[in-house]
């Protein structure tokens, strides 16, 4: 079966500071790949040429037999690549349920009857239905990282980018965003989960690839590559 995602070669400086240098992977339907590795080596980098907001200076991407390296960000995400961002980014001063239906509509401008109902639907999804009526600045971190899953579930993705989702988050926190993305994983979405706990990456991914301060990367599974404590517990 052909993979899902193909990354090859990918290479990318900044002001003259090469941070990635060569990196390539595949990346099966249904499959969870984490990114672990020092600060500054790449991971947010490779999210963002994945979704369109880095243009690499060499190497491909191909999600589903398609080239998205030229691609804008909301083609992108059409053809089925959803996003979350490290520091969760809603519309705080609109309320949870419209923050959900803005990203259902996004593309067309046009708010249609069952988007409302499909907004609802993913609030459920998320364990947000209570505070659909909150504007989503009073949401706490954990709930404000679920939203920010609904908001990337919006276009149905089959390819979910999570960017640091686990950080400052409390226990019972981790614990119901846990259970929410392997409920999401389950029902055949692949992700690219970024993430600097081992105890996080043993839990959720398949396989890991490990950034390196030269550019560089290895990859294993998680037992392989995260034994030698230069991640968080």
């Amino acid at each position: 079966m052909d993979p899902l995602l193909v990354v090859s070669r990918l290479t990318k400086a900044f002001n003259g500071v090469q941070l990635l240098h060569g990196v390539g992977f595949r990346l099966g339907a249904g499959e969870v790949l984490g990114l672990a590795g020092p600060n500054g080596t790449g991971k947010t980098t490779i999210l963002n040429i994945i979704c369109g907001l880095v243009r690499p200076d060499a190497g491909a991407v191909i999600f589903d037999g398609h080239d998205l390296t030229e691609l804008p960000p909301h083609r992108i995400a059409g053809l089925g690549v959803g996003r979350t961002f490290q520091l969760p980014r809603p519309m705080r001063d609109l309320t949870v349920f419209e923050n959900v239906v803005v990203a259902v509509a996004a593309g067309r401008g046009v708010l249609r009857p069952r988007d409302r109902a499909k907004a609802r639907d993913l609030l459920a999804r998320v364990g947000l239905s209570d505070r659909e009526q909150w504007p989503a600045g009073r949401l706490s971190s954990g709930a404000l990282r679920r939203l920010e899953v609904a908001r990337a579930l919006a276009t149905c993705p089959r390819l979910l980018l999570l960017d640091e989702p686990f950080a400052a988050l409390s226990i019972k926190e981790e614990r119901e965003l846990m259970a929410l993305l392997k409920s999401i994983n389950r029902q055949g979405v692949a992700m690219i989960l970024v993430s600097h706990r081992r105890r996080i990456l043993r839990q959720l991914a398949h396989r890991v690839l490990l950034t390196t301060a030269e550019g560089t990367f290895r990859e294993g599974t998680p037992g392989e590559l995260l034994a030698d404590g230069e991640l968080e517990v």
